[in-house]
């Protein structure tokens, strides 16, 4: 069973690096969306001391910027309100290649959710949003429109970069995000060959209604699964979800394909020290299920608690392995 955390400044340093390797994490992600894998290497070095002082090894997987759509960078939080209007383009920066696969009548959300627009106008500026559901918008925040894939290019030149340094940084696999069909792995394996990168398994993120349409041949290419309920919960009604995680969980059983299942496994522990009985209940399922990779994210990047977490992952995690029922 693979136990993965998230590294981020909440566990940037040995000692508690330290203490989640001895808690049952082998396994850290680092995320590209935020930074360059080089601007890692400080925290990569305390992970390293900490590997050491375990005398235990830790998996590294980079998760990719690809892509990924996110809004840019906001100068300061935007505080949102049921009610009023905001402009795409204007007020929240989007790729042009964003906003040109935009038109009025769509609703977005951002920030995994927390925050729903409707686009009710085209102006000069932009798009003119109605806020249905409010909140504190934070820069680099995740972007998403409910029943609709907008294209973008599947690696980033910031990819190509992080890859060419990925072999010297001891990452072992990529996470790639929003995998739209097999083609998209063999394009990405293509790459890691041409940079000499063959050695590095390709672990395709599915999180998007295109991966979910797809998933057979996805499966077949990709070394390991990836099931993302961060992103695909926002390009879906949520209370779909469950029923697309079991089918995505009985394909790989039956392709003897590995899964790992990531997003909110332990949200209330980025504030609280001891999670929900709901939690420990997701977590066990999802190993009973068929899952062998369980992946923090915020909660140990930025919570407060993130040696605990891993302790409680890791323990209701392994209670649904079999002999120990």
């Amino acid at each position: 069973m693979k136990i993965y955390g998230t590294l981020g400044p909440a566990c940037s340093d040995s000692s508690v690096l330290t203490d989640m390797i001895r808690k049952g994490m082998n396994g850290i992600r680092l995320n590209l969306s935020h930074g360059m894998l080089e601007s890692f290497k400080a925290s990569v070095n305390e992970l390293r001391a900490a590997e050491k002082a375990c005398n235990a090894s830790v998996e590294m997987v980079i998760d990719m910027e690809g892509p990924e759509l996110r809004v840019g960078n906001i100068r300061e939080p935007l505080m949102l309100n049921i009610g009023d209007n905001v402009v795409l383009g204007r007020d929240i920066p989007l790729k042009d290649i964003v906003l040109e696969q935009l038109c009025t009548g769509l609703v977005c959300r951002l920030d995994d959710g927390k925050i729903e627009l409707e686009i009710i106008d085209k102006s000069s500026e932009g798009f003119v949003c109605r806020v249905l559901r409010g909140g504190k918008l934070l820069p680099r925040k995740s972007f998403a429109v409910l029943g609709r894939s907008i294209k973008v290019p599947l690696l980033t030149d910031n990819d190509i970069k992080n890859l060419n340094v990925a072999k010297t940084m001891g990452v072992s696999a990529i996470l790639q995000p929003f995998v739209r069909c097999a083609d998209d792995i063999y394009d990405v394996k293509r790459k890691l060959a041409e940079l000499g990168c063959e050695d590095i398994e390709v672990i395709a993120k599915i999180e998007d209604i295109n991966g979910l349409n797809n998933a057979d041949g996805i499966i077949k290419a990709a070394d390991r699964v990836l099931f993302a309920r961060g992103d695909l919960g926002n390009s879906m009604d949520m209370w779909l979800l469950p029923a697309h995680q079991k089918t995505i969980s009985q394909k790989c059983a039956a392709a003897n394909k590995s899964l790992i299942i990531a997003t909110q496994l332990l949200a209330s522990m980025e504030n609280n020290p001891v999670p929900t009985r709901a939690e420990m209940n997701d977590i066990y399922n999802c190993v009973l299920d068929g899952a062998d990779g369980l992946m923090l994210t915020g909660e140990t990047a930025a919570g407060k608690y993130p040696v605990q977490a891993i302790r409680y992952l890791k323990n209701a995690a392994y209670q649904a392995l079999p002999g120990k029922n």
